[in-house]
């Protein structure tokens, strides 16, 4: 609520009640799951982090996002919100650095958030 974060689950046996996760399901089965071979839970799990952040995240473009990526959409997102964030009566947010991650294969997340003044 303070997020303005919606919870949205459907209920069991419904797929056609969440699309969009159901889709998302879907891509992430039809391009990276069916397409390989895991050495066990352990490597199907970095291996499918890896296709969602590198493949999914940063070179699948989405029509329901102006057809950028998901990368492209979240960076033009803060880009928009700083930018008016400066122009407000309230002045610049505060960025706040959340922490940063590599995994085993070298690739590296670094998150941070947008905080009120």
């Amino acid at each position: 609520e303070k997020h303005e974060v919606k919870i949205s689950m459907a209920r069991r046996g419904r797929p056609d009640e969440n699309g969009y996760a159901e889709r998302v399901i879907r891509t992430i089965k039809e391009e990276e799951v069916e397409l390989s071979e895991y050495e066990g839970f352990w490597d199907a799990k970095e291996r499918i982090g890896e296709f969602i952040e590198e493949v999914y995240q940063k070179k699948r473009i989405h029509s329901a996002l102006g057809y950028l990526t998901p990368a492209e959409f979240e960076a033009k997102w803060y880009e928009q919100e700083a930018e008016a964030a400066l122009l407000s009566k309230g002045g610049p947010k505060l960025v706040q650095f959340l922490g940063s991650t590599t995994r085993a294969s070298g690739t590296s997340k670094t998150s941070w958030a947008l905080s009120g003044r």
